[in-house]
């Protein structure tokens, strides 16, 4: 994909996106005091839960940060008594498209 610079408008920019062979879809940010990630409200329908994958990383002192569950379109975090601080990632496969055929057997 190619786009104007938002700064220099003499230059283009030439980004792509990640190949995989799944149908993703990923919110990422960061939480500074909560107890949960709130996941995005369309992803109800859109995303199979199970597939859902949580990448987390800490700001500051070591907080023993883990997933305690997901439900609800809520990601769950545990600490050892601090407040959750984190930039998180999470990605999750959709349910509406079958997943892509990485090999063409038609030679």
């Amino acid at each position: 994909m190619k786009f104007q610079h938002p700064i220099d408008k003499s230059k283009t920019l030439h980004y792509e996106h990640p190949l995989t062979n799944k149908h993703l879809v990923f919110t990422q940010g960061r939480i500074s005091s909560g107890k949960y990630i709130q996941l995005p409200p369309e992803w109800e329908g859109l995303i199979n839960p199970s597939t859902i994958t949580v990448h987390l990383t800490q700001v500051g002192a070591d907080q023993a940060l883990v997933v305690k569950r997901i439900e609800d379109l809520k990601v769950y975090l545990s600490t050892n008594g601090m407040p959750a601080n984190c930039y998180y990632l999470v990605f999750a496969e959709r349910r509406d498209l079958p997943r892509p055929e990485t090999l063409d057997t038609d030679a």
